[in-house]
């Protein structure tokens, strides 16, 4: 049997053979960046001086439960096709960085209120879903405090969601940090 022969016989199977392995090899690549682009040290590569400091210092990090809320479990969706916006828009915010845009306390401040107007605005859209993944109505009884569950209730009946509330919890709100002047 010639070489053509065989090609010919074996040819749609090595093609499909060939096109599964590169079809897996993308979908893990995809997969394996998607992680490491939400883990809490890739975040810190740029916001170590400015938010990941706050975020550490704040009740998300620190609390008696020991419970540590990572960056992506507020800022990246759980959902695929929210997940992928954020992820893409994130470029931007890759690139601004690179090109210096935070680079100092006085830039960053003079882009925090923009940064969490976005934040806000993004979260208001989906009704805070990053908030309400952890935080649940009906797991608020506090036996000090019952009005708390009733007060939530109706904040999220007329609209509210959380951050219209609580801003500030992870991160200084816009207006309230102090900057750190440069010799």
């Amino acid at each position: 049997m010639k070489i053509s022969d065989r090609l010919r016989k074996y040819s749609p199977w090595l093609l499909l053979g060939v096109g599964l392995g590169v079809g897996a090899a993308v979908v893990v690549a995809f997969e394996q960046t998607m992680h490491y682009t939400s883990q809490d040290a890739f975040c810190m590569t740029c916001h170590q001086d400015n938010a990941g400091k706050e975020w550490m210092q704040s009740v998300h990090y620190k609390n008696p439960q020991g419970v540590v809320v990572s960056c992506a479990s507020c800022h990246i969706p759980h959902e695929f096709a929210p997940k992928m916006v954020v992820k893409v828009g994130a470029i931007k915010d890759v690139w601004g960085f690179l090109q210096g845009k935070i680079s100092t306390p006085e830039k960053y401040e003079a882009l925090r209120l923009e940064m969490a107007q976005h934040e806000w605005s993004r979260l208001k859209t989906n009704g805070a879903k990053e908030c309400r993944q952890c935080h649940k109505l009906e797991a608020m009884d506090n036996p000090d405090m019952p009005f708390v569950k009733d007060e939530h209730e109706a904040a999220l009946k007329s609209g509210k969601i959380c951050t219209d509330c609580h801003q500030g919890v992870a991160h200084t709100p816009p207006g309230k940090a102090e900057v750190a002047q440069h010799p």
